[in-house]
């Protein structure tokens, strides 16, 4: 009787340890190369339509200078570049993981065809696998973001 209790436990002891060396390779392995981004020609507009008028209209109300771009900054590195990518570009190793779709800033259009007030909507709500941030930053902060987020629009 002893024996098969001793038996199971260096089961589950080799089934930890195996466990933890597959997470510890993983963490090693670069993610998986991005899919090249399709032509600026095929840039889909943002679609906000779910967005109350009243929402999409709201006025930034944080002034777009330096400070609040390098608070907005951090901002995005500590929350959002995981499924946004440090540059924007969509690519951050969290959504090319779970397999998630999500903008790129860089591309004409997809931020310039949206409100501030879209922008802090979406921040603070969220958006399919977004999760909205209107219970973790303030309003200053989402206004802060708002204005980093227009440093990511192409130039031209």
């Amino acid at each position: 009787m002893r024996h098969s209790h001793r038996g199971w436990l260096w089961f589950a002891i080799a089934v930890l340890v195996g466990g933890a060396g597959l997470v510890i390779a993983q963490q090693g392995e670069s993610p998986p190369a991005a899919e090249p981004a399709p032509p600026a020609a095929e840039a889909v507009p943002p679609d906000d339509s779910d967005i109350p008028s009243i929402e999409a209209n709201r006025k930034n109300s944080v002034e777009a200078n330096e400070d609040s771009r390098a608070r907005g900054k951090t901002l995005f590195t500590d929350r959002c570049f995981m499924c946004h990518g440090k540059s924007g570009n969509g690519k951050g190793t969290l959504a090319l993981q779970l397999g998630y779709k999500v903008p790129d800033f860089n591309r004409a259009g997809v931020l310039t065809n949206r409100t501030d007030g879209a922008l802090y909507y979406r921040i603070t709500r969220g958006h399919e696998g977004m999760p909205g941030e209107q219970d973790f930053i303030t309003d200053k902060e989402k206004w802060d973001l708002v204005n980093y987020l227009r440093t990511f629009t192409p130039k031209g």
